[in-house]
């Protein structure tokens, strides 16, 4: 899977040299208030997942940061019962590649994780044990119908850390008009990334998107580097990803339980 090499490079360059002063710390600004428009979305939002008894989607993901590679594309299900059973699964189309990884629960507190290229199942105490290498493996999907359903009762984090919040206007999406919420999250303090959700009148996310740059030379450096190492790294390009998921979620219609179970394969 694609890199930010730029971050590779800092993690890999800690050798003994003479110390190199780090820069002055960036000033971040203050993140802005949210007008009334936007918290009114926001609580519908959590509203509509945080109190569906039945929820199941499927959907569609592409990840691209190099116009010399192809896109990284998966496609995705959730199914999911109010205190009856949760299944989370996501797989890359390329078959030569395809590597199915499967998240599930019966109960919302005994968790479970499969995925092919290990073929055994790990058990986990919790939803955020379980969903821990997945969010990685499937570029931050695991961190967005599952934290707002909270399948575990727990509270939601979906929207925390998203600063600037601002409603861009209307756009459909597969026919259904969706209002535009912009905002952006914080990576290292000085880099920030640009986040873009499209959510239906009901409260339903249709389309999610994410835009991270990396600028190398803003990226914060050891002290321990050479001049030339900071050179090296200051002088990087700056590198650009963008990830797009594409939902189409029902709420509260049937769901039967072996929708939400999952026997690994043998």
């Amino acid at each position: 899977m694609p890199c930010l090499l730029p971050v590779a490079i800092l993690s890999c360059l800690l050798l003994a040299s003479p110390p190199v002063p780090e820069a002055p710390p960036k000033t971040v600004p203050a993140p802005t208030a949210d007008s009334p428009e936007v918290q009114a979305l926001v609580q519908r939002v959590t509203a509509r997942y945080g109190e569906a008894k039945t929820y199941r989607d499927t959907g569609t993901g592409t990840f691209t940061s190099s116009p010399k590679m192809p896109p990284w594309k998966i496609e995705f299900a959730t199914a999911f019962i109010r205190d009856g059973g949760f299944r989370w699964r996501f797989q890359e189309t390329d078959a030569r590649s395809s590597k199915p990884y499967v998240v599930w629960s019966p109960d919302g507190r005994a968790w479970n994780s499969w995925w092919r290229p290990k073929g055994t199942t790990a058990r986990f105490n919790s939803r955020a044990e379980a969903f821990v290498a997945p969010t990685g493996l499937s570029k931050g999907l695991a961190l967005i119908v599952p934290d707002l359903l909270r399948p575990d009762g727990g509270d939601q984090r979906f929207f925390r850390g998203l600063t600037d919040r601002t409603i861009r206007g209307k756009e459909p999406i597969d026919g259904v008009e969706c209002e535009v919420l912009e905002g952006r999250r914080d990576i290292d303090g000085t880099n920030f990334q640009s986040v873009t959700l499209w959510i239906d009148a009901g409260g339903a996310i249709r389309k999610y998107r994410d835009v991270t740059t990396i600028d190398p030379s803003a990226l914060p450096v050891h002290p321990l580097f050479t001049p030339e190492q900071v050179r090296r790294i200051r002088t990087q390009p700056k590198v650009e990803s963008t990830t797009e998921f594409l939902f189409t979620p029902t709420f509260d219609g049937p769901v039967a339980k072996e929708d939400v179970a999952f026997t690994p394969p043998a």
